[in-house]
């Protein structure tokens, strides 16, 4: 693979194939009955954040740089997809260029955990208006609007 963004669980389940001899089929009813997706992919305020926001009245859509069929069943099975509005889920292994920029409706907020992506996005303001997760300091943008937790987002709005 060129790029994680280039995954398919079709794709490793004939790895495992053609390596080992397993049966793809097994491997991918493993890959989509798994049950520790919210675990796995989920931080731990991001369902009740996300529950808030919607009882508050807030659109609410994803912006992911996946291959959409992965990325789809995550969020059917940690329970995200049922809080998001469907016409606002954008899933494009280059989210940052074009053609999936140009799906996002104007004045929305971008909440992303990747400062490169939030500051590419902040080239676009005031059409988007990106915020930086920043999860891995205590460091805090002077330019980008910066939290640390989803939850700080709800005294943000």
């Amino acid at each position: 693979l060129e790029s994680h963004l280039d995954f398919t669980p079709e794709g490793y389940a004939t790895f495992l194939e053609n390596l080992y001899g397993v049966n793809p089929g097994d491997v991918l009813k493993i890959y989509v009955t798994d049950s520790n997706y919210v675990a796995d992919f989920l931080f731990p305020e991001v369902l009740e954040v996300l529950t808030t926001l919607k009882k508050e009245g807030y659109s609410i859509g994803i912006f992911s740089a996946a291959m959409p069929g992965p990325q789809i069943l995550k969020i059917e099975k940690t329970g995200v997809y049922d809080l998001v509005d469907k016409h606002l889920i954008i899933i494009d292994p280059r989210k940052l260029g074009i053609d999936a920029l140009s799906q996002l409706p104007d004045g929305v907020m971008i909440v992303d955990d990747d400062f490169e992506v939030v500051s590419r996005l902040n080239k676009y303001s005031p059409r988007f208006t990106p915020v930086w997760c920043n999860r891995k300091s205590g460091e805090v943008n002077s330019v980008i609007c910066t939290v640390h937790n989803l939850r700080e987002l709800l005294h943000k709005l």
